[in-house]
């Protein structure tokens, strides 16, 4: 998933990924390419990770009795939170 705007000479590109059960990387990570063919454009990519798995069901600390729905509630929150700064980093 992403999106991309056009300027004159370059190009900006937001990569959004999930993030995994493993790793979370609350810091961007950026770089540019100079599009050789496209007359030296040069393309920025920042790729932002998504936060979408709820870390207390995985890690077994979840309240029990919880509806699915409450559950995922935080998520969800952070999710939008995370969308909003990827937004107005542009």
């Amino acid at each position: 998933m992403g999106f991309f705007y056009f300027t004159v000479e370059l190009v900006v590109v937001a990569l959004l990924y999930p993030d995994t059960v493993q790793n979370y990387q609350n810091e961007a990570a950026g770089f540019t390419i100079r599009d050789e063919i496209a007359d030296q454009v040069d393309v920025k990519v920042t790729a932002w990770q998504l936060p979408v798995i709820n870390r207390e069901l995985m890690d077994g600390n979840a309240e029990k009795g919880k509806k699915l729905g409450e559950a995922f509630e935080r998520v969800e929150e952070n999710l939008k939170s995370r969308i909003q700064v990827v937004l107005k980093s542009f």
